[in-house]
């Protein structure tokens, strides 16, 4: 399983409490097991075409995730082949945080 935080919960963890503004949703780049996973814990409230890939929407009591699951060859595809570990936060299309573990999305 791989994932990739991106969106404001990635600008907030990188840049703490330098970034004011409040999250309201998960956002992510995952491969099939990242949905599956996903899948297993939240409520599966949409699944949409994108650019590069399809979109999963997912909620609980606690909020959203939306994963893109990346189409094959696009860049999201090559972010998540970047990513040593499970998980990591991109910025600017560039992996600046790897690896971490995805289990505390099990919270969201």
């Amino acid at each position: 399983m791989k994932a990739i935080l991106i969106g404001s919960r990635a600008l907030k963890f990188l840049m703490g409490s330098r970034f004011t503004r409040t999250p309201k949703d998960w956002d992510l780049i995952g491969d099939y097991e990242t949905v599956l996973f996903l899948m297993s814990r939240m409520e599966f409230v949409c699944c949409l075409p994108y650019p590069e890939g399809r979109k999963y929407a997912f909620k609980d009591a606690q909020g959203y995730v939306e994963c893109v699951l990346p189409a094959p060859g696009s860049s999201g595809e090559a972010a998540l082949d970047g990513i040593s570990g499970e998980f990591g936060v991109v910025v600017r299309n560039r992996v600046v945080a790897s690896p971490m573990n995805l289990e505390f999305q099990a919270e969201v």
